[in-house]
């Protein structure tokens, strides 16, 4: 597809070379360097910055800023450009194609010593933008919004999806944080770092694109949504239900197979210094910490953690682990430390596969970053000996007030023959079934899921919140609930009075919620379930 694009003027001011945009003239005219040096910063990481410029309303502009280092990258982007000129490129195209994207305004370029030092890239800014993953975490998209909102939210979503892609413009990175929604209620693609325009594209680089957003829209939306979604894109072509089923499960497919490098190369920065996280070393301790805890006491304290584990309060000690209930120095705020023993016969294994502290800290950042409910890691540390690994410390947040499982069931029933009781156990019994189907519809499962390692954290006017812990154990299962791992669960109330056969059948229900289809399913789950208590 061969769009017109028209010829930009070009000028110098502030220092800076600018290509300007005919439409963005007016707009640009309203630039000046003082504007620029009282910019708001709206996102700032290390090559590149994001800005606003102002007025407030319509006609405001927002500027991207990139930093060219080093010497060998300012002389490659000098002759062939960088990611700044590339995105206004096809920000200029795609607006000539009429495609849902920010007006271009005008692409910059400062120089120093004849290099190109800065890219600079000014849109015209979207009137009451607000990104969909602000959305998502304000409002939890497709579960707490009313049908009335969420429903022209979805389908405007689609709707824009399906615009751009009938434009020819694919993309790698489509996330929520780069789709905004206007004052106006239309969604519109902000950030074009990744993205590609063609003369059209085929059906299967369209699922492709559609199964990187479906990784994230998974987590927030309902199945009944997504298609809806789908229905919505297909547009005329949902009447094929053939190519309907087809599309439905190759983009279901693409996002599991996507899924697995893509939260393996997302986690490794939780193992890294970044600007999320701090390597500490503290004696013989050499580990992780997450920068938002910077300022608490706790820090202070690594050096000396078995002997400030002695002043905690004991909640277990085992031959294989202790963990402690420990108050911040600074905060006050609870936290709870695991020390994990490794026995010598073990030492050699750390060479070979990462440690159970290292393994449960990625379990438990992989729950956060899916909104799965789990007490937040702060830090992770292991005591070094050579190349080996000794003892191994997790320090986690206390979620409070919160009991394990297998307290809360007797405190929410004391009487087993307390009909009102049985039934507050069979209402918490659904809640479980389906806070576990979530997390087999993200792709996880727990590997020793048993009644022990789930905290029960009550809400005034809501269901309980169970809080999954002792995640070295967390793996990644792409087979949705299917009831494999249910047996550990089930054998934690083989023998419990109050766990009866109608909150049995109700937590299955709720947990197998969609894949439900007739009798038999649920039936095939429940015998699986019994084999697995009668081993």
């Amino acid at each position: 597809m061969k769009v017109p694009v028209p010829a930009l003027a070009r000028l110098c001011r502030g220092g800076i070379d600018w290509s300007v945009a005919p439409e963005g003239a007016a707009l640009f005219d309203g630039l000046s360097p003082e504007r620029l040096g009282a910019a708001r910063v709206l996102k700032s990481r290390d090559a590149r910055e994001v800005l606003d410029l102002g007025p407030e309303g319509p006609g405001g502009l927002v500027a991207k800023r990139y930093r060219v280092k080093g010497w060998a990258k300012r002389l490659v982007v000098s002759i062939a450009g960088g990611k700044g000129r590339r995105e206004w490129r096809l920000l200029v195209e795609a607006c000539a194609r009429g495609l849902p994207v920010p007006a271009p305004v005008a692409f910059g370029r400062v120089r120093s010593g004849g290099l190109a030092a800065e890219e600079w890239l000014l849109v015209e800014r979207i009137d009451g933008a607000t990104d969909l993953a602000t959305v998502a975490r304000e409002s939890e998209l497709g579960r707490s919004l009313p049908p009335s909102a969420k429903r022209p939210l979805i389908e405007d979503l689609a709707g824009t999806i399906a615009r751009l892609h009938d434009g020819g413009l694919a993309h790698d990175d489509l996330h929520p944080g780069n789709l905004v929604r206007g004052a106006n209620g239309r969604v519109a693609l902000v950030d074009l770092d990744g993205a590609s325009l063609a003369s059209s594209l085929s059906d299967l680089d369209r699922l492709a694109s559609l199964a990187v957003l479906n990784r994230f829209f998974a987590q927030r939306a309902s199945r009944t949504d997504r298609l809806r979604f789908l229905l919505r894109y297909a547009g005329d072509r949902a009447r094929d239900r053939e190519f309907l089923a087809w599309a439905a499960r190759e983009v279901e497919s693409l996002t599991r197979l996507g899924n697995i490098e893509f939260w393996e190369r997302r986690l490794r920065r939780y193992t890294r210094e970044n600007r999320h996280i701090a390597r500490v070393r503290a004696g013989r301790l050499d580990g992780w910490l997450d920068r938002a805890y910077e300022g608490w006491g706790l820090v202070s304290r690594l050096a000396d953690l078995d002997r400030w584990m002695e002043e905690g309060e004991v909640h277990k000690d085992s031959r294989s682990s202790k963990v402690v209930r420990l108050a911040d120095p600074v905060t006050g705020r609870g936290l709870f430390v695991k020390r994990i023993h490794s026995r010598p016969a073990k030492f050699a294994a750390s060479l070979f596969r990462p440690t159970k502290a290292i393994r449960a800290w990625r379990g438990a950042w992989r729950l956060v970053l899916c909104d799965l409910a789990t007490p937040r890691p702060i830090a992770v540390l292991q005591e070094r000996r050579g190349p080996f690994v000794g003892k191994q410390y997790l320090v986690t947040e206390e979620i409070a007030p919160a009991l394990l499982l297998d307290r809360y069931v007797p405190r929410l029933c004391p009487d087993p023959r307390d009909t009102a009781g049985l039934a507050h156990v069979s209402r918490a019994a659904r809640s479980l079934g389906r806070a576990l189907r979530l997390l087999a519809e993200r792709g996880l499962a727990h590997g020793d899921l048993k009644a022990a390692n789930i905290l029960v954290q009550e809400t005034p006017d809501a269901p309980p919140v169970f809080h999954l812990i002792d995640l070295e154990s967390l793996v990644p299962d792409s087979r949705g609930p299917t009831g494999a791992g249910l047996g550990r669960l089930a054998r934690s109330f083989a023998r419990e009075p109050r766990v009866t056969r109608t909150a049995r059948l109700r937590f299955l229900l709720a947990y197998l919620g969609p894949f439900r289809v007739g009798r038999e399913a649920w039936k095939s789950v429940w015998r699986r379930v019994r084999r697995d208590l009668e081993r």
